[in-house]
């Protein structure tokens, strides 16, 4: 896959700008690194990747100047190769329970095998028990000599502040589209792709700040020849912006045809409706006076000024609270897109034909 055949090996192959990348170097070449640290942000925006080339320079023994690790020394290859004993990468998903936790304060107690530092990446962390947050946080609060804690999470909410606390925090942004343009067409460049510099740009764009996403569809567009268009369309992250115009605009029919079109493409309704309300709130807080650079999105998805000139704050927080009701109702719901539906003709629809959820006929 590309963006594991493409992924940044050093610090400073990390797509330009990135506050991160540079505030970790200055951390590694000054020797003040942590012993924990919480990575939070979107998925496919790096944290993972960030978080191996960090356990690198760890343990890098001809560390560069600047804090990038020099990629060639036994440590180095190790870990890009998925073979380093001190790295030990847990997945919270499928390891959540407190015997899980337990188990690796058990291990940690154990110096380094090879390496000068131990590395702990606890990916999707918002995942684990409430018990096992609590052995996590005894051992944060004593950490064993030699090791370092990577955690890693969407959901910034759903982890204690307990275990915050004890961690420096790095957040994580969606890609800008010329970042991804100048990653998508450097692959491009290696793989002796000719697919033009338009097609580039509408992946960029579709893949809504993803590193990861961009990268997965270009090899099926590059390797699989599947047409650009039925393949963005499949995405339907572009679909997010044009929804919510149309729920503007109230058309409820182009609303449903989008709506039902992504739940024909197989697309999870809770987590598409999730990026919804994702993309609505930056709307308001846009309109609220904040910088795009501060949002969630990049701000290429806010390019439409009319219509952010025309909508109103009273409108868009409507329009969260349909959404937000609908998007509870969806797992459990018999007809999944249905409560989406009926949002939908709330939103758009007339008064005199508004649909709500509560009501009960008499």
């Amino acid at each position: 896959m590309f963006y594991t055949k493409y992924r940044p090996q050093k610090f400073s192959e990390i797509a330009k700008p990135n506050e991160v990348a540079e505030a970790l170097l200055k951390q590694i070449s000054s020797g003040k690194t942590v012993h924990a640290y919480l990575f939070v942000g979107p998925r496919g925006t790096g944290k993972t990747s960030t978080a191996r080339i960090l356990a690198k320079a760890l343990n890098c023994t001809h560390l560069e100047k600047n804090g990038d690790p020099c990629g060639e020394c036994d440590s180095c290859l190790a870990i890009k190769e998925g073979s380093y004993l001190d790295l030990h990468e847990i997945d919270a998903a499928s390891n959540r329970g407190i015997d899980d936790i337990r188990d690796l304060r058990e291990k940690i107690k154990l110096a380094p095998s090879l390496g000068k530092v131990k590395i702990y990446i606890i990916d999707e962390v918002h995942m684990l028990t409430s018990e096992a947050f609590n052995a996590l946080l005894k051992t944060l609060e004593e950490p064993p000599k030699n090791t370092v804690f990577i955690l890693c999470t969407t959901e910034l909410h759903k982890v204690p502040d307990t275990i915050k606390s004890r961690c420096q925090l790095f957040k994580f942004k969606r890609a800008s589209t010329s970042q991804l343009v100048e990653k998508l067409t450097n692959i491009a460049k290696s793989e002796k792709s000719k697919i033009s510099k338009t097609d580039i740009e509408k992946i960029a764009r579709a893949s809504v700040g993803g590193f990861r996403d961009a990268e997965t569809l270009l090899q099926q567009v590059i390797e699989g020849e599947v047409n650009l268009d039925t393949l963005i369309n499949l995405s339907s992250k572009h679909s997010i912006e044009d929804l919510v115009l149309k729920l503007w605009e109230k058309d409820c029919q182009s609303s449903l045809s989008i709506l039902n079109s992504t739940f024909d493409d197989g697309i999870d309704l809770y987590v598409w409706a999730g990026e919804i309300l994702r993309y609505l709130r930056a709307i308001v807080l846009l309109k609220s006076g904040f910088k795009d650079d501060m949002l969630d999105y990049p701000p290429e998805m806010f390019e439409n000024k009319d219509f952010l000139s025309a909508v109103s704050i009273l409108w868009l927080i409507n329009s969260i609270e349909e959404i937000s009701k609908a998007h509870n109702q969806v797992k459990t719901a018999y007809l999944p897109q249905l409560p989406l539906e009926i949002a939908v003709l709330n939103i758009c629809g007339s008064e005199e034909n508004k649909l709500s959820v509560s009501e009960k006929p008499t």
